[in-house]
């Protein structure tokens, strides 16, 4: 399972550490947490600076007297103490008050020195420290002119124009990092509380106007054990997978959870059963605007820290204003599609996304069928009509060996034969397929001992070799 990384960030004087505190005990009266155990990461900066023998004073001192030296030297050696306590605990729940990145803020908004910050940021020990923050939920604590900077002697002092110019330091840095961070504007505790318990559970809110671009997220949940159905938890069966979901609500909120994935062509070659989260899911609202949807598809976006872009989408999805996200390159996606197709012949854009879309129809796997059983037959035409349209042949013998994969299939059907006797049929007489390139619906012949399939020229819709694999739509077959 993921372990749940949270991290405080915010100048001095804020209440970063009241609010860890506090987090840690609400935490453990919230039915949905209580069973979850957080580790406490505190007082990493005093640590440092009780070992070098350096209080806040000294570290005034330094920016008074603009010693950028000797600063940084103190803030490195933080930074270093930070990425060893998050290594520590990296494989537990844990709370920070301080996320490391304190460091720039400092150098940047105290010495007005960017570039001094900027070659601590691009060096490999800071590097790790992205890295390790990637997966958490980091919270910035938005000053408030009413509440005082209090002096114990460890920290700089800062007046609240000092808090503000280091928070928009510090969110800068996050920025230049590609780590999404999610602003505690209220000063009540509890309502700071429940907005960091709302991000646990996949509900995301950025300030306005709207989600900054390229669009970074952290995905901590895991995947589900059970579902509900009529709000009752039903054990997952073993052949449903789940996929990350996506789900854009409006240009403020994004909420993420996992979603059953519906088996298709594309997804099972690349990442069976999403065992790898190689794909993921997004959908976007109704009342979203197509400018906005266009900005987040057209850019990378940012999972865990790792990049992903848009591949395609099957008919259903686009209806639903859905589509799939692959983790890689503009080139490896690409790749991926001109392997699986070819769709160059295709001038025309709608119906080529449309072609490729069929990758993604939802479809169950069945058997696999070599070249030399599929027979190339002329369609039916007459006066312009093709009376055959979509529509092929398979054995019934071929057929049968299909029903064991049909898990939802009901068997056996009761028909009637030419004696007008009732007798079992425990095959479909039809079945709506993929297979490589070709769409449309197989009818059984009436020959037992065929198993090859027939296919017609307006089945085809593009040239493929994905697979040899014969699938069979979801519900695609006939039944009583």
């Amino acid at each position: 399972m993921s372990p749940i990384h949270i991290i405080i960030s915010g100048a001095s004087s804020v209440g970063k550490s009241t609010l860890v505190d506090e987090c840690l005990r609400k935490f453990r009266q919230d039915k949905r947490l209580k069973t979850i155990q957080f580790k406490h990461i505190q007082e990493v900066a005093r640590t440092v600076l009780n070992r070098l023998k350096i209080t806040g004073k000294h570290l005034q001192d330094y920016i008074l007297q603009n010693n950028i030296e000797k600063f940084c030297n103190v803030q490195e050696k933080i930074i270093q103490e930070q990425i060893v306590s998050f290594d520590k605990e990296k494989d537990n729940n844990y709370l920070s008050d301080r996320s490391g990145f304190d460091a720039l803020a400092y150098i940047h908004h105290y010495f007005e020195n960017e570039q001094k910050a900027y070659s601590i940021f691009q060096s490999e020990l800071f590097q790790l420290l992205i890295n390790q923050c990637q997966n958490g939920l980091i919270f910035i604590i938005q000053p408030q002119e009413d509440l005082q900077a209090q002096n114990d002697n460890m920290r700089i002092v800062p007046n609240y124009q000092d808090q503000i110019g280091y928070t928009e330091s510090l969110k800068y840095w996050y920025r230049k990092a590609n780590l999404s961070y999610f602003v505690l504007t209220d000063l009540d505790l509890i309502k700071r509380i429940e907005f960091i318990e709302k991000h646990i559970h996949g509900n995301f809110h950025w300030l306005s106007p709207e989600i900054p671009i390229p669009l970074c997220l952290p995905f901590h949940l895991n995947k589900n054990q059970s579902h509900k159905q009529n709000n009752i938890a039903i054990r997952s069966n073993l052949d449903q997978s789940y996929m990350r979901f996506i789900e854009i609500l409006d240009k403020q909120n994004i909420k993420i959870s996992y979603k059953k994935y519906d088996k298709n062509r594309l997804v099972e070659k690349y990442d069976p059963s999403c065992l790898n989260n190689k794909f993921v899911s997004i959908l976007f609202d109704q009342k979203l605007d197509n400018t906005f949807i266009e900005k987040i598809l057209l850019n990378k976006i940012l999972i865990n820290g790792k990049q992903y872009h848009f591949i395609g989408y099957s008919n259903s999805q686009l209806r639903g204003r859905s589509c799939y996200l692959y983790a890689g390159s503009i080139e490896e996606i690409e790749q991926i599609i001109n392997d699986n197709g070819d769709f160059n012949k295709i001038k025309n854009l709608s119906k080529r996304a449309a072609r490729i879309g069929l990758l993604f129809s939802s479809c169950t796997p069945t058997i696999h069928i070599e070249y030399d059983h599929v027979i190339q037959i002329d369609d039916i035409e007459r006066n312009g009509y093709t009376f055959t349209d979509g529509c092929g042949i398979i054995g019934r013998n071929l057929a049968k060996k299909i029903v064991p994969y049909l898990n939802d299939f009901k068997k056996p059907i009761l028909t009637f034969n030419d004696d007008n006797q009732i007798e079992e049929n425990t095959c479909p007489c039809a079945f709506q397929i993929r297979y490589q390139g070709y769409k449309g619906v197989l009818m059984i012949n009436n020959d037992d001992q065929d198993e090859t399939i027939q296919v017609r020229p307006s089945m085809k819709k593009f040239t493929s070799t994905i697979s040899t694999c014969l699938y069979v739509c979801d519900d695609g077959y006939s039944g009583p």
